[in-house]
């Protein structure tokens, strides 16, 4: 994710845009093996010099995003660690912190269910 500019006193980023949905992709690392950018409705992701179509967005819609998708981010970061070999930044391996538990349990609300209305 990249900071541009400021156009009108906001913030823009320039991001990829989902070949299959057309919402904005956001970065985030370690998501999913391999991807640094992810469609939360899409489930899918893309590396970072794969992404084809980019497009400009305040960085306020992009933030409100993120807050909107973060707990089922962070369950898919979770199961993505535990299946791959990664690691808990609290409890290492052994996936029995309170986030990891957390994670565990948080049913899914957007990943993979199709665009949705913002």
């Amino acid at each position: 994710m990249e900071i541009l500019t400021k156009k009108d006193n906001k913030e823009i980023i320039k991001t990829p845009v989902c070949p299959h949905c057309g919402e904005p992709m956001l970065w985030f690392q370690f998501c999913l093996p391999y991807c640094d950018y992810v469609c939360v409705p899409c489930g899918d992701g893309v590396g970072m010099m794969k992404a084809d179509k980019e497009r400009e967005y305040p960085a306020e819609e992009i933030n409100v995003l993120r807050e909107k998708y973060a707990a089922d981010l962070h369950k898919r970061s979770y199961e993505t660690a535990k299946a791959g070999g990664g690691r808990c930044s609290t409890c290492g391996t052994n996936f029995n912190c309170e986030k990891c538990r957390e994670a565990e349990s948080h049913e899914y609300q957007y990943w993979g269910k199709g665009k949705q209305t913002r």
